[in-house]
């Protein structure tokens, strides 16, 4: 029963653009693409490369001060609201998108082009399903390990050009060592990294 209005760009136009940054490398490289019945998938290249790595932005390695990652989460499904973020958000900000949005791979263009590194959000089940439900391709507990690797092949498909994952939801899934330990070894796998979003204080992502 509740309703949400829509973001319009208005709600943006009193907001400054960010200094404008340079681009980052372009995205996908072949080099880290796996072609599968799925779609594509990332994967370490022959060289050794990392998508963690490699598509991940700069920053000053020898400055020792400490940092703060800043990840801005639920982008892509509403099209003015992704498009502010990526326009009038700094550059250091890291932008995560949905698995379920359309147009994935332009939204992942036009965020690098503005210098955002981008992670994908992996939907896992909660421990409040089915009250709260993370949608028809999301990791679950009432599966196996082996249906659940399917899914994530799946999700990773989305797009390409990202350096890692983010949990979403999750409270009930990141506390199963069954399912996550195969889930972040196909992760570690495809040189990708993994942001846990502390959804569960016991989440076994971290150890």
């Amino acid at each position: 029963g509740v309703i949400v209005p829509p973001v319009r760009m208005t709600a943006f136009s009193d907001l400054p653009l960010p200094p404008p940054v340079p681009p980052l490398v372009p995205a996908p490289d072949a080099g880290l693409v796996e072609q599968s019945p799925q779609g594509p998938l990332p994967k370490v290249g022959e060289d050794g490369r990392m998508a963690w790595q490699v598509y991940a932005r700069p920053f000053p390695a020898g400055d020792r001060r400490p940092r703060i990652a800043v990840i801005m989460t639920a982008l892509g499904l509403g099209r003015e609201a992704t498009q502010g973020a990526i326009q009038y958000l700094p550059a250091a900000i890291t932008l995560a998108f949905d698995p379920y949005a359309s147009d994935l791979q332009e939204w992942v263009a036009a965020a690098r082009q503005l210098g955002h590194e981008v992670l994908l959000t992996l939907p896992m089940e909660a421990a409040e399903f089915p009250v709260r439900d993370p949608g028809p391709r999301a990791l679950v507990t009432a599966i196996g390990p082996g249906d659940n690797l399917q899914r994530l092949n799946h999700l990773l498909s989305r797009m390409s050009g990202y350096v890692g994952v983010l949990t979403g939801m999750g409270s009930q899934f990141t506390v199963k060592d069954v399912q996550m330990g195969p889930m972040l070894d196909a992760v570690a796998r495809r040189g990708l990294l993994y942001v846990d979003s502390g959804a569960s204080r016991n989440s076994v992502g971290p150890a």
